[in-house]
């Protein structure tokens, strides 16, 4: 990416990883799956996706970045996914 400033990119960075249910609705999931659904509802910090993560498993992978982010001396523009700037904005 050519913008005139010195870049990065980090794959910690990367949304939340769906698995099986990438790119579905919170409907579509619930259709396909009812009973992992529920486990979801239950619990949705800690229950993994199938074949991909948890919320728990996000904020893990982004303690490094957010070390990082609190190191720097300059401004720094982040650009990601949702879940994963509301992840950061909340530590």
């Amino acid at each position: 990416w050519k913008c005139g400033m010195p870049s990065k990119i980090f794959s910690n960075l990367n949304p939340l990883d769906k698995g099986a249910f990438m790119a579905l609705s919170t409907e579509e999931i619930a259709k396909k799956d009812p009973q992992w659904y529920e486990r979801y509802l239950a619990d949705p910090f800690y229950t993994r996706f199938p074949g991909g993560e948890s919320q728990a498993d996000l904020i893990q992978r982004l303690e490094q970045i957010a070390i990082y982010l609190e190191q720097q001396v300059e401004p720094v523009l982040v650009v990601s996914h949702t879940n994963v700037m509301q992840a950061l904005v909340a530590y």
